[in-house]
């Protein structure tokens, strides 16, 4: 039988959630019924290494994770290509955790949201910024008007997905310019799902990591 392919992030104990612990080669079933992706009735998994890694700061947000490829099969459930719940997994090879710079995962953001929002004076401003061309912040007012809408409005759209993007890359503290690129990429898949479409995180991800 052929088994699909996915990557699990773990601590350096190989435990997950509540301390779930992980070994090699050994097919794990969850601990609970519920079958909603965030329930602890199916077990997570990503599609590549690099949206296992640029996602984790709002999933599991694993401190010093490490990496492995995984086998899984049975019922299974995706959120727009950001992490997949499946029923049974087993980890296969430990990998070695991609590294991805701060202007790396920025990037990432700003090309998810260039997927669904195309106003001209934020596709200019996201090209200048991922080419280097102008990386310098915009005014204060924008940046705090920016930073309220992420955080008040909790209704994702487009203007939502370029809004984070926005304040990702003017951000003067890393750690929060980290978390609203993720933001970001979250607020473009669910918008693109509503519109019937979707992105190519896989794709985008990759293009991100030629971002200098």
């Amino acid at each position: 039988m052929s088994y699909k392919i996915r990557y699990k992030l773990t601590d350096q104990n190989m435990q997950t959630y509540k301390g779930y612990p992980w070994k090699l080669n050994v097919w794990q079933e969850p601990i609970g019924d519920s079958q909603e992706l965030c329930a602890p009735g199916l077990l997570h998994g990503y599609i590549h290494p690099l949206v296992a890694v640029l996602m984790n700061p709002i999933h599991a947000n694993i401190i010093n994770p490490r990496l492995f490829k995984c086998e899984v099969k049975g019922e299974h459930l995706d959120d727009h290509g950001l992490k997949e719940g499946w029923k049974f997994m087993r980890l296969v090879e430990e990998i070695p955790v991609p590294d991805i710079s701060l202007i790396q995962e920025i990037a990432f953001g700003i090309l998810c949201a260039l997927e669904v929002f195309t106003k001209y004076n934020f596709v200019q401003w996201a090209e200048d910024w991922l080419s280097g061309k102008d990386r310098r912040a915009k005014s204060a007012s924008r940046i705090v008007f920016a930073a309220e809408y992420a955080t008040l409005n909790g209704k994702y759209s487009a203007e939502y997905a370029a809004l984070a993007a926005e304040y990702s890359a003017h951000s003067a503290d890393e750690s929060f310019a980290r978390f609203a690129a993720k933001y970001a990429a979250l607020a473009a898949a669910e918008y693109a799902v509503l519109a019937r479409e979707k992105i190519n995180l896989i794709h985008i991800a990759k293009q991100a990591m030629k971002v200098k």
